[in-house]
């Protein structure tokens, strides 16, 4: 639809760097197996949050 999504790539349970996974269309944390959609939405534990958004405005 033409909507941008703007996320932390750090996972809020201990900070680790965050990777995409394109067959899931998630954000998957290596560390520890958080998983977040994406926008953000929070999947799987241990992590209890959802990532941090960021606005995005088109000119």
């Amino acid at each position: 639809q033409g909507n941008v999504f703007l996320v932390s790539v750090k996972c809020p349970h201990l900070g680790c760097q965050l990777e995409w996974n394109p067959d899931e269309k998630s954000w998957d944390c290596p560390c520890h197996g958080s998983r977040f959609d994406y926008t953000g939405a929070l999947l799987d534990n241990p992590a209890q949050i959802k990532l941090k958004a960021y606005r995005y405005t088109r000119r």
